[in-house]
C-alpha cells in the first residue's frame, strides 16, 4: 500500500516541476515600453548581444525571448537606464521581444 501511494505523488510533483524561463509563463508578459534598440552577433566568440533601454517609467525585471534556445537571464533595468543582455548561440537566434519576468 505505501508503494502505491509513492507511485501517487510522483505525477503530482511532475506536475509542479516550474517551468523553464521563457515568456510562456502567465506570470511574464511582453513590454512594449522597453524595446530592443541593437543586436549584434560576434562569430569568433558565437555569441549575442542585445540593448534593451527602459522607457517604462518606472524599474522593470526583464529579458529577451530568443528562438530555439534558452532566453537570457533576467535583469533589473532601471528606470531610463539600458541593460546588454548577452548568450551563446547560432547566428540564426536572434532576440525577438524584451519581456517581464
Amino acid at each position: 500500500m505505501t508503494v502505491l501511494v509513492a507511485f501517487g505523488a510522483c505525477p503530482a510533483a511532475a506536475a509542479e516541476t516550474p517551468t523553464s524561463p521563457g515568456p510562456s509563463s502567465a506570470a511574464e508578459t511582453r513590454l512594449d515600453c522597453a524595446v530592443i534598440t541593437s543586436q549584434h552577433y560576434n562569430p569568433v566568440l558565437d555569441s549575442w548581444r542585445a540593448t534593451v533601454p527602459n522607457d517604462c517609467g518606472r524599474n522593470i525585471y526583464a529579458s529577451v525571448q530568443v528562438d530555439f534556445i534558452w532566453d537570457p537571464k533576467c535583469a533589473w533595468i532601471s528606470n531610463g537606464r539600458s541593460h546588454q543582455f548577452s548568450w551563446g548561440g547560432l547566428p540564426n537566434s536572434k532576440p525577438n521581444y524584451v519581456y517581464a519576468c
